[in-house]
């Protein structure tokens, strides 16, 4: 799991936020919710396993290796390389299915002292993307600390295989980002694709090939060693993410006009070097949405989209392609008809991009952050949307949200229960098992103002087996008001 930490970021004093398959952030507005789950998606983005952010809607590959390796390898690890890959090679039995895993740690110095030297290069081009990246995600540097405060610092921390870093920025320099970071993926297996394994003893085997060609083989050796070993460094990092912010329901209705407006800028097929946010994001993968990424009916995240589409907004949200503009136009169809979604419900505006995202964009292990799922529904449609989470997350998507909804949390608690009781029982009650939340894979945090410091510290909420999320921050709401209706009793009316 990956752990990031914020100081004097935003309204944020200071907090922690441990990330799990689905992770709840709850708070008063203005709490720095937003702020962490930005910065978040940023990190993910900013990864070597991502690319740097301004290639975010690169959709040619969904592979996680999308970074070309550094390499500079000199003529003795070279040599070194081919006499150790040379003996271990000859002594694999890959026609009898021999794919055997390489510790990273049992090869040889030169081979790992290399490997580092590249991996420390691609750690940079990450820390030099995260400093770009928080000044368009963010404005400038200047405004991204607390009053009073002059630094900003965020750590990282992941336990498997050993990874952290700690960056600094400075507000009142434009020096960049002081980065400090350490890793080992000593006891990391790193495990070649059998096509290579067969390469590499094939041109063992044959000594007839050039040294040009020779050479060639080797700098694919490190350049597979490498890209595997970024990926394993970076695992607890997510392949792609996608923002849903909390405007979408307004954006969809503005939404033919502002890619009108901004057409010269966010062309399809046209890199667009330096997005300006979460929205401008959130735009521009509109304007890319292609229906040949539509998924089939049968794919993991189809539980979840049916559930909205029949049971909360009662219809479907397609889109159509016309030979007059040159970006999608998007329509909800029901049975009173079908309409852009310029003249829908402020309901169907808010959940039709969360389905288009999940019918044509996110995918089994990637980051899904949706801000405030429970906009614009009804309490009922609420609950609907918490179920939809929950499948979701059963589906292998990687799930943060901010709420202000006791309704959503309370029904994310009951579907943490229900993890407990058997088949018949979820059957008998119109449950399903990908309807059912483990305690487990959830983490939940409070974003609570301080009113003495000026800023907002961020706590873990337990996660109880028999309670679920703790909603003691809604409780008190609710005593207040409370109190206040009772206290209200008294006024006589005339």
């Amino acid at each position: 799991m990956l752990k990031v930490t914020a100081k004097d970021f935003g309204p944020i004093i200071d907090g922690t936020v441990e990330l799990k398959p689905l992770t709840v952030f709850m708070g008063p507005s203005n709490t720095g919710k937003s702020y962490m789950a930005t910065l978040i998606y940023l990190l993910t983005i900013c990864s070597p396993v991502y690319g740097r952010y301004f290639q975010l809607f690169n959709t040619d590959t969904r592979s996680p290796y999308r970074v070309e390796p550094l390499l500079d390898v000199s003529r003795n690890v070279l040599e070194e390389t081919q006499r150790v890959v040379r003996s271990w090679a000859m002594g694999l039995n890959t026609s009898a299915g021999e794919y055997p895993q390489l510790t990273f740690g049992e090869l040889p110095q030169a081979i790992q002292g290399q490997t580092n030297s590249d991996l420390s290069l691609l750690l940079q081009s990450f820390v030099d993307a995260l400093d770009e990246g928080l000044s368009s995600f963010f404005g400038e540097r200047k405004g991204l600390t607390r009053r009073d405060t002059g630094q900003i610092e965020i750590l990282l921390d992941q336990t498997i295989p050993p990874f952290s870093a700690s960056l600094l920025a400075d507000s009142r320099s434009e020096q960049g980002i002081q980065s400090k970071c350490s890793f080992d993926i000593g006891e990391s297996n790193i495990v070649f694709h059998p096509g290579n394994l067969n390469r590499i003893k094939y041109h063992t085997l044959n000594s007839n090939d050039s040294a040009a060609r020779d050479e060639e083989y080797f700098l694919q050796f490190f350049s597979d060693l490498l890209r595997e070993a970024v990926h394993q460094l970076f695992a607890s990092f997510s392949l792609e993410a996608f923002y849903l912010p909390a405007s979408r329901s307004g954006l969809m209705h503005v939404y033919k006009e502002v890619a009108i407006a901004r057409m010269g800028r966010f062309r399809p097929g046209i890199t667009v070097e330096n997005p300006t946010g979460v929205i401008s994001d959130f735009i521009r993968r509109m304007l890319i949405m292609d229906r040949k990424f539509l998924k089939p009916q049968e794919s993991p995240l189809s539980r979840a989209i049916d559930l909205l589409e029949d049971s909360v907004i009662q219809g479907r949200v397609e889109f159509e392609e016309t030979s007059d503009i040159p970006f999608p136009e998007f329509i909800y169809d029901s049975k009173s008809g079908r309409f852009p979604l310029s003249r829908t419900s402020s309901m169907v505006s808010e959940l039709a991009p969360v389905i288009l995202f999940l019918k044509y964009l996110v995918g089994p292990g990637d980051l899904l952050i949706l801000e405030e799922p429970e906009s614009h529904l009804h309490p009922a449609s609420q609950r609907q949307m918490a179920r939809a989470i929950v499948r979701l997350v059963n589906a292998g998507v990687k799930v943060i949200i901010t709420t202000h909804s006791d309704y959503f949390v309370s029904q994310l608690n009951n579907l943490m229960r229900i993890s407990y009781a058997s088949d018949r029982w979820l059957k008998g009650k119109g449950f399903e098992r990908a309807d059912c939340l483990k305690h487990a894979e959830v983490s939940a945090y409070a974003f609570r103002w301080d009113e003495k410091e000026g800023g907002s510290r961020v706590f873990e909420l337990e996660i109880r087996k028999d309670v679920g999320i703790d909603q003691d921050e809604f409780a008190l709401v609710a005593n207040d008001l409370y109190e206040e209706t009772v206290s209200f009793q008294r006024i006589r009316v005339k």
